[in-house]
């Protein structure tokens, strides 16, 4: 099977962040930037200082690695782009790619693109060169040319043995700090499960306790609780970062799964007095996806809708379909988030400012699982946010298995 091409662009731009050559173009981007521009003009003004960040950390240090900054190179919407770069004869190259994973594959398309284009321009060389001799016309410098191209090609090729040299160690550092943290929490989880089945029997029969010492016996309960849903979701971040997430696809209802799992939340909704409101387009194609990994999917939307609502809101979940894209959104009615902290939310054990409406802990890692969840079924997720409306989106292909038969909108 042949590898998909990645899709992303290659810059060459000022210490400044202007343009000076597009390199690579896999997504289009020269429909919104050209040389000359800066790369200011590709964002939004809540998004400018992340990327002047982004340039003053390049310009620093010589290399920005794997930088998540929102872009406009797909109309007025914001698509999130991983930017690396590197310093190269005191310009930037810039790398941007959809996923996190492909800016070594673009390098290396471009690698073989411009091995191409020297060779064929040696070949050209030569040519000329053996023309002028036979000619005996007047001298030009075409060594010179030559010799400056050979010696950009030169350090391309050194460049890319080096990255290839520092993702292979930071490859093996990863994969040693992934293998211990699995084990690790898997030794955590038995413990703490005793802790919280031993704590909720004790609950159950604390009725002759004093207030105090129920007090107590509560605390150990919600921290044990907690903390095995900690040790679960480092278990699954720690699968998926090892590679080992293995998809069951099976064709499926979405709107009978969502319906499902919005049941499965009610209680910890009623609990705030928060009403959850399903809608759905009709005639919705069965998709092909883990049931299983979409349940989890769900679980941490669904519930991150609740954890930052306010009491007697309403959640609503409308699952549309967009040409030939499924699209789920989850609206809640919670605080926001500033458009400056909004890239944190699906790097792992990152939070924002913003605070739960009830209390409620979070582990930091349920947006980064749903996102490699949603990745690894060929879709993507994003979150828009203005005060007073919090909205995450799941996106992703369609399967047509069947075609469904029509739904109502559903209140729960």
């Amino acid at each position: 099977m042949l590898a998909a091409e990645p899709s992303g662009f290659v810059l060459l731009c000022t210490p400044e962040g202007v343009i000076q050559r597009i390199v690579t173009d896999k997504i289009g981007i020269h429909r919104h930037a050209s040389p000359g521009q800066s790369l200011i003009h590709l964002t939004r003004q809540e998004n400018i200082s992340h990327l002047l960040d982004f340039l003053a950390e390049l310009n620093t240090h010589n290399v920005a690695l794997n930088w998540e900054i929102p872009l406009l190179i797909n109309g007025n919407h914001p698509i999130p782009v991983h930017m690396t770069g590197t310093v190269l004869d005191r310009q930037l190259l810039i790398f941007g790619t959809l996923h996190n994973n492909e800016t070594m594959a673009l390098y290396q398309d471009m690698m073989r693109m411009q091995n191409e284009q020297i060779n064929h321009l040696r070949n050209a060389i030569k040519k000329q060169t053996e023309l002028i001799r036979r000619k005996d016309t007047k001298n030009i410098d075409s060594n010179t040319l030559y010799e400056e191209l050979s010696r950009l090609n030169n350090q391309l090729i050194n460049l890319q043995r080096e990255l290839t040299r520092k993702n292979a160690e930071l490859q093996r550092i990863n994969q040693r700090m992934t293998e211990f943290l699995g084990m690790a929490t898997h030794d955590l989880r038995n413990p703490l499960s005793v802790i919280l089945t031993y704590s909720e029997f004790l609950l159950e029969t604390a009725d002759s306790l004093d207030p105090q010492k129920r007090e107590f016996l509560q605390i150990i309960h919600d921290s044990s609780r907690f903390m095995l849903h900690l040790v679960d979701d480092l278990l699954d971040f720690a699968t998926i970062e090892s590679g080992q997430l293995h998809l069951e696809k099976e064709p499926t209802d979405l709107v009978w799964l969502i319906q499902n799992n919005i049941a499965r939340n009610q209680l910890l909704a009623r609990k705030k007095n928060i009403t959850i409101t399903l809608e759905a387009d009709a005639d919705l194609p069965l998709l092909l996806v883990d049931q299983g990994q979409i349940e989890q999917v769900m679980n941490n939307l669904v519930g991150n809708a609740i954890k930052f609502s306010y009491p007697e809101t309403t959640i609503l979940v409308k699952i549309k379909r967009e040409n030939d894209t499924i699209v789920v959104f989850v609206h809640d009615q919670g605080p926001g988030i500033p458009p400056h902290e909004q890239d944190r939310l699906f790097k792992p054990f990152s939070r924002t400012s913003v605070q739960s409406t009830g209390g409620e802990k979070s582990t930091g890692l349920g947006l980064a699982i749903t996102r490699k969840i949603i990745e690894a079924h060929n879709g993507r997720i994003w979150v828009t946010s203005k005060e007073g409306v919090y909205e995450q989106v799941v996106r992703r292909p369609t399967v047509d298995c069947a075609i469904r038969q029509k739904d109502k909108p559903l209140v729960l």
